[in-house]
């Protein structure tokens, strides 16, 4: 499929993924934009997975495919079984300053992942720092204490054009909405990262 915004519309998310069983294949996703939010060419928190993203064009100023992000209200749900894998996750420099930017790839609740055979293109300072890829637990709303990044293979990627290539941490936590914050009950865990070009 072709789905897109235009070059002035200001687009929240291009597919919205909260199911299970889903894939999104040999797919066009561009123009997906906003200023002072984040928009996402995918983004989903509250299905179970498993997800299938191959072969994709994917065009989003804030997050390319951003899973976690919200709390799933289903008590234990963890997205889970979640292939990545030949897609071109690509920002236009003309956005610079235009739309808010943060990264390409962002996990922030997910379990068994294979991220491998991207392009990962284009990110700046802006809402973040820059960096292309980020895994950083998070229970966003305070409501999911078993939130967690574990099992996750990133190989064969190559990132370029920013500031930073890819960012990991164990627990993100940080004062969301005025309330302390909820630290996940497992850190990130088994990671790897091999034969990446950055």
């Amino acid at each position: 499929v072709w789905i897109h915004g235009r070059s002035t519309q200001p687009v929240k998310r291009c597919i919205t993924m909260n199911s299970a069983a889903t894939a999104v294949i040999d797919s066009h996703l561009s123009d997906c934009h906003l200023k002072g939010q984040e928009a996402h060419g995918i983004g989903g928190w509250a299905g179970p997975g498993p997800y299938v993203i191959t072969n994709n064009y994917i065009e989003a100023s804030g997050i390319g495919v951003l899973i976690g992000g919200a709390d799933p209200t289903v008590p234990g749900l963890t997205p889970s079984d979640i292939t990545i894998r030949g897609n071109h996750f690509f920002r236009p420099m003309s956005w610079r300053g235009v739309w808010t930017v943060k990264n390409q790839l962002e996990f922030k609740h997910a379990r068994r992942v294979l991220v491998e055979g991207n392009v990962f293109e284009n990110s700046w300072t802006d809402a973040q720092i820059g960096f292309l890829v980020l895994l950083t637990p998070l229970a966003q709303d305070n409501l999911a204490a078993w939130t967690t990044v574990q099992d996750v293979t990133f190989r064969y990627n190559v990132l370029r054009n920013a500031p930073h290539g890819l960012g990991i941490s164990s627990r993100n936590a940080y004062p969301f909405g005025g309330r302390a914050p909820l630290l996940p009950s497992e850190p990130a865990k088994r990671i790897l990262v091999a034969h990446n070009l950055f």
